[in-house]
């Protein structure tokens, strides 16, 4: 696993390294939820992006392809154009 970061311990004496892993975990678990569904609805509008222009396929699409919520699209994003900038 790629090492991040160093942990230190209460003595200020450095431990192992942190690995992504754990610093995803020690995250709050609605800040990683919505950094995978932001990441899910990236993934799936690139993939239908693929060869067409986002006039292609529509919101529904990109959530149906992502598997989340409409709802949840427009947490984070505007408009499907929005994926593109």
């Amino acid at each position: 696993m790629k090492k991040i970061s160093q942990k230190i311990d209460d003595s200020g004496t450095r431990t192992r390294p942190i690995t992504q892993v754990e610093e995803e975990l020690s995250k709050p678990a609605k800040h990683r939820r919505r950094t995978n569904t932001r990441e899910a609805l990236l993934v799936a509008a690139r993939t239908l992006l693929a060869g067409r222009t986002t006039e292609g396929f529509t919101v529904d699409d990109i959530v149906q392809s992502a598997g989340v919520a409409k709802g949840s699209f427009y947490n984070h994003f505007s408009d499907k154009e929005e994926l593109t900038d």
